[in-house]
């Protein structure tokens, strides 16, 4: 953080100006007793505060940004390694410069829901159909294509024609609310009910690590226990954030 604080973000201002765009407050960094990538862990380097209208432009712009930086990274490092005299081979850089494409992964919700089954009734979070092995799949609450993510809480059971029919859409906000009790319910049965175990752990730290908590902090101890339903509204939240930033098509599908 003292890296970025004394370049970067001291000499990227507005034009004109000795304004930074990029404000940075450093925190004096402790030990911790193990290594945990939660909130905590990292507040413990500082913040650097990024305007809303350049993280709405970097957002929207992505796609012509990041090929223009890579081409000027890559004809920066080119020169570095020519006074050097180190050979190297374009083709490799620019291979380098890719980024890894995430996977989904929904094995381990599958298991945990399928486990479920065997004991009671599942059901299908967007339309009540209640749920069986040879129709259930694990939903990405919000739409893979959009914003790949696979924490516990974005992934949902859902009848299989459903999800078909929700596709790569975003679920509107009627549907989320209409689905609320059921969302609630399947998190708290498949990722909150077990105390201490491991699964419970990772559904509230990542939850705490992707949606917006506002004023909700986890206790001392560091475990974020907060309430299901206020974890549901930063849900709600982060629907309206991807639907005011990226115009994702919605979903009001009938049941």
């Amino acid at each position: 953080m003292d890296t970025i604080a004394k370049m970067p973000a001291h000499y990227m201002t507005y034009p004109g100006t000795k304004d930074p765009l990029f404000r940075v407050g450093k925190a004096r960094s402790r030990a911790l007793p193990g290594l945990l990538l939660d909130e905590d862990y990292f507040r413990s380097f500082g913040e650097m505060l990024v305007p809303v209208h350049i993280w709405n432009a970097l957002s929207r712009y992505d796609v012509w940004i990041e090929p223009a930086l890579q081409s000027e990274w890559m004809r920066l490092m080119q020169g570095y390694l020519d006074r050097l005299g180190i050979e190297t081979n374009p083709r490799e850089m620019f291979e380098a410069m890719k980024w890894s494409e995430p996977r989904r992964d929904v094995s381990a919700v599958r298991e945990i829901a399928q486990r479920l089954l065997e004991n009671k009734s599942l059901f299908c979070v967007w339309s009540g159909k209640r749920l069986r092995n040879d129709t259930i799949d694990i939903d990405h609450c919000f739409p893979w294509s959009a914003w790949p993510c696979d924490d516990l809480w974005n992934l949902l059971p859902a009848h299989q024609k459903v999800n078909r029919s929700k596709s790569d859409k975003l679920p509107s906000s009627r549907m989320l609310l209409e689905a609320a009790d059921r969302v609630m319910e399947w998190w708290y049965s498949a990722f909150s009910a077990g105390e201490n175990s491991p699964i419970r752990k990772r559904f509230y730290v990542e939850a705490q690590g992707t949606l917006v908590m506002d004023s909700v902090r986890p206790p001392a101890s560091g475990n974020p226990e907060f309430p299901l339903e206020r974890i549901f509204d930063a849900l709600s939240f982060k629907r309206f954030s991807l639907k005011s930033d990226q115009g994702i098509e919605e979903w009001d599908g009938s049941r």
